[in-house]
This record gives C-alpha cells, structure tokens and sequence, in this order.
C-alpha cells in the first residue's frame, strides 16, 4: 500500500492554484503544450522589498518541486508545472504591467501580488483574464471586497490584526497613551487605522498619528514630535526596512514595529535569522541589558540562533544600544 506524502507548507499553500490549474489543463488537453502548466509569481524581486519578494519566488519554486516529484497525468498524459516569475517592483503601477504580462503568459494561476497595494490593482487585471490570483500577504480588506471570485488571500486581514493588536496593546501591555506612525501604504495606513480604532475602543488614547512614505529614510521630526508626546507605547504600520531604520530615541515603554508583536520576533529571510532592536541607555543604564533580554526572548522559541552583535554609539543623553542577529 502507497504511503501517503505528507504535504510541505509551501506546497499546501499552492494547493488551490495547483488544482485550479489542472482543471484548465484537463480542459485544454488536446492542445500541444497541455504537458506544461505555467504557475505565474509577482511580488518585488528588486528594491528594498525585495527579500520578501524572492522569499515567496522561492517557496512557489520549492512547491513546485515538490508537485513534479510526484508525477501527475491528466487526460492519460504527464504534466509538468513550472514558474513564471516577474518583478512588480513594490510598485502599483508596475503591478499592472506584470499582471497583464502573466495573463498573457496564459498562466493557469498567479501566487502574488506581496503588498496590498499591488494586489489590488493587479486583482482587476486577472479577474479581467481569468486568472486565479492567491496572494500570500496583502492583508488590506479591499483586495477581497471587490466581488472577484477569482481572488483570495492566505493570511488574517487588517481588520482582523488591528483588532486584535490594538487590544493587546491596551488590555495586555497596559499602554494608556499610544502614537502611531504609518507610512501610507494600502497595507501601512490600514493596519495602522484598524489598530486605531481598537486601541481606542479598548480604553487607550491616541495621542499622536503621524506618517511618513515607503521611500523614506529621515524619521527625525516624527520621532521629535513623538518623544513630546510622552507615549507609553509607539505603534509602526509598514515593512521591515523603515522599522529597522527608524532611530528611536523616545523613552516609551514598548515599541511595536509593523505587525505590533510585542517582544522581539523572529523572521526568516534568506536562510538567516534577524531582529533588530535598539534603545537608548542614559538613566535607566542599570536596567538589564536590551539586547540580552532579546536574545532571551527568541532563544526560548528557537534555540538554534546564531550569536549576538551589539553595536554601541554615542545618542542623546547616553549611548545608544544596538542589537542584532546575524
């Protein structure tokens, strides 16, 4: 008896695409190229987002994989899937030059767009053509409140992760004074107003909702008004790359960067491990060591972790302590 395979994570997340591809292939099989079936990938593959971007291409490829290891016959004929991958550069625009591509590629389904902001323009594109599009992270709640049958999402959206962050903020750090800072993008801005709007239905008061861009690297006159705003609590709406950028040099009790997970938290990219934190060290230097704590905070859920850099400088009223993983 034939031992099933157990599914990798990669290969279960492509599993809607993969079947509604060999729907069409079944459908298509009397044409001369019905033994490949093209799978498209979009996502930022230059750029600063581009390590999310080559993240995704490299799990639809590792699931792709896995599909071909197990020959699959429709229409008494062996098919092979393969990807077609395009850079839509974090950009809208260029995600409708990509999307249109793929479609006519004739791909029997697209894993993409990354960003919410590509994912919704693309989205017409496919419905337009036929496409089944499943995107793995764009969480703004319009990309599925269009009315196209042929969109999905694989992860929890904004409404559902502001909800839940903004009341853990409240109920469970204990924040009463909270700023926000978004860099108003589709995903930015609306996870950014849904945390709002719970933090404030739980108790908390928003005393500062600045913004900056996707394309910016100066933080220093948001961070001077917030540090004015004496907050318990900072919350970052965007990506990774301004939240490791931004130099915090407020005291506030907690820092929440992007997804508003509390303590440090581990994200893969690239075959590494990286977290990033920073806090400024002057009166309260006795306190125990920032830097410590994270390496504490992750090595309990992963004990496999490379070593700690720390990095000190000079900053305002103490020195600034850096910590990283590499």
């Amino acid at each position: 008896m034939r031992t099933r395979r157990k599914m990798s994570p990669a290969f279960r997340v492509l599993a809607g695409v993969v079947s509604l591809a060999a729907l069409l292939a079944v459908a298509g099989c009397g044409r001369k190229d019905a033994e490949t079936i093209k799978i498209g990938h979009a996502g930022p593959l230059t750029g600063p987002l581009a390590h999310y971007g080559k993240d995704n291409e490299n799990g639809v490829r590792l699931a792709l994989d896995d599909a071909n290891a197990e020959p699959v016959v429709l229409g008494g004929r062996k098919v092979t899937f393969v990807m077609l991958s395009e850079d839509d550069q974090a950009d809208p625009k260029q995600s409708t030059i990509v999307a249109q591509k793929l479609v006519d590629a004739h791909v029997a389904g697209v894993i993409g767009h990354l960003n919410s902001g590509t994912s919704i323009p693309a989205s017409k594109i496919y419905n337009d053509g036929g496409v089944p599009e499943i995107s793995p992270s764009a969480t703004n709640p319009n990309y599925t409140h269009q009315g196209f049958k042929n969109v999905f999402r694989v992860t929890a959206n904004d409404a559902q992760q502001g909800k839940v962050l903004g009341e853990y903020a409240v109920a469970k750090l204990g924040a009463k004074s909270i700023a926000i800072v978004d860099d108003r993008s589709a995903y930015g801005q609306g996870l950014a107003d849904e945390f709002e709007k719970a933090a404030k239905a739980a108790g908390g008061t928003i005393v500062a909702h600045e913004f900056t861009g996707m394309d910016k690297t100066d933080f220093n006159a948001i961070l001077t008004t917030v540090k004015g705003r004496n907050p318990d609590l900072i919350f970052y709406g965007g990506n990774d790359v301004q939240a490791g950028r931004h130099r915090v040099d407020v005291s506030v009790r907690r820092w929440i960067p992007i997804t508003g997970i509390p303590e440090a938290r581990r994200t893969r990219r690239r075959g590494r491990l990286r977290v990033a934190a920073r806090r400024t060290v002057g009166k309260d230097a006795g306190r125990r060591d920032v830097c410590r704590e994270v390496q504490s905070q992750i090595q309990r859920r992963d004990p496999a972790l490379g070593a700690i850099r720390v990095r000190r400088g000079s900053g305002n009223g103490g020195s600034d302590e850096n910590c990283g993983f590499g």
